[in-house]
């Protein structure tokens, strides 16, 4: 009787683990459909802690790479907004608005290093891709230095992200794609 007993839970163990490795993935199919979820417009907003500060930040990203940032805490910087073009960065303050050159922009802001961060995992070149949990991960470099990012394995939603050379680490609150 134990035999039998025990020979059925063997038998239960190689199907379950027969099964859990079909539901692996693909690094390359993982990538392909990471990158489709961050190719298109989305809204997320996200806790963000950067070099000792911490702020909650709404980032909507529109198509054709623009990019709009507004910040939701602290209280100093609910007026701010950051509005990204391919060829221009618009920063609105209160009634002041001015344009700057992409490069212009210091190098360490938190905004620019998260969307340079995104952008660059949209890049084949370079890029270490493996499941995670219930995620994959993602971890690369760009001009600014190396980032890991984090998606939901199912749905493709951005998870976390973080640039240890900035002392940056993004949770994200929620996450959702805009119809185009």
């Amino acid at each position: 009787m134990w035999k039998k007993t025990i020979l059925a839970v063997l038998a239960a163990l190689m199907v379950f683990c027969g099964c859990h490795a079909a539901e692996r993935q693909d690094p390359a199919k993982m990538a392909e459909q990471a990158r489709e979820t961050l190719a298109k417009p989305f809204q997320t907003t996200a806790k963000v802690r950067y070099q000792g500060m911490e702020t909650t930040m709404t980032i909507y990203k529109k198509p054709m790479n623009c990019a709009v940032v507004t910040f939701d805490a602290p209280d100093t910087l609910k007026e701010m907004k950051m509005t990204f073009y391919t060829d221009r960065v618009t920063l609105s303050y209160g009634e002041m608005k001015f344009d700057f050159e992409p490069d212009s922009v210091p190098g360490q802001a938190a905004s620019k290093l998260i969307l340079s961060a995104l952008n660059a995992a949209l890049n084949d070149q370079g890029m270490n891709i493996r499941q995670e949990g219930e995620g994959v991960r993602f971890e690369g470099s760009m001009e600014q230095g190396t980032f890991s990012l984090l998606l939901d394995r199912e749905s493709g939603n951005l998870l976390q992200l973080s640039l240890p050379e900035h002392d940056l680490e993004m949770e994200v609150l929620n996450f959702s794609i805009l119809q185009d």
